[in-house]
């Protein structure tokens, strides 16, 4: 969300007045270099991806409770000491997902093509470039158990966007929604916005 927000705040100043990024940092970037071998990916997985996709779309967990496990156990797979609450992926399972009356089984209801690498990704110039044409109040929050960023792209960040506000806070990468992390987070958007 934080790099579609980057991207539309850059392209479109003039309708966003102000900028909320939590726990992210704008568009991932890649080295010009690595073009080649990131369109193969690509392609590859989209050869690949029907059949994928036929077998994705049948898979059902039994129980609301076994699809939380399992949304829990992939918030743990990312970088960083990454963890999502009991609570806040009941909400996200609940949500993203259809339960049969039937027998209670859970589908999720992404598309599982979201997951695929994209044809387009950006260098590092060009996620500067865009960072450079950010031109309203930027507020950033991480989480202190968050999406790690290298120390360098950090501080290169911030001397081009030059947020407003830049927090560290309890919590993980969903820190917005965990109860325990989440009031402190409106709170901190709420404060944000009020300016």
């Amino acid at each position: 969300v934080a790099s579609v927000a980057c991207v539309v705040a850059a392209a479109f100043p003039e309708k966003i007045e102000r900028l909320c990024l939590l726990d992210g940092a704008g568009p991932l970037d890649r080295p010009a270099s690595s073009i080649g071998s990131h369109i193969r990916n690509h392609i590859e997985r989209r050869q690949t991806g029907n059949i994928k996709l036929v077998m994705e779309s049948r898979v059902q967990y039994p129980s609301v409770d076994v699809a939380v496990r399992i949304r829990r156990k992939t918030a743990a797979n990312f970088p960083g000491n990454q963890y999502l609450s009991v609570e806040a992926a009941t909400e996200m399972v609940l949500r993203g997902s259809e339960i049969s009356e039937d027998d209670g089984s859970v589908k999720f209801r992404h598309d599982p093509r979201l997951r695929w690498p994209s044809a387009h990704y950006f260098t590092v110039e060009q996620v500067e470039a865009l960072y450079k044409d950010i031109r309203c109040p930027v507020c950033m929050l991480a989480a202190e158990d968050g999406w790690p960023i290298e120390e360098r792209k950090r501080e290169r960040l911030i001397s081009l966007m030059k947020p407003e506000v830049m927090k560290t806070l309890p919590g993980s990468h969903h820190f917005h929604a965990d109860p325990q992390s989440a009031p402190r987070v409106a709170e901190e958007v709420i404060n944000f916005l009020r300016y």
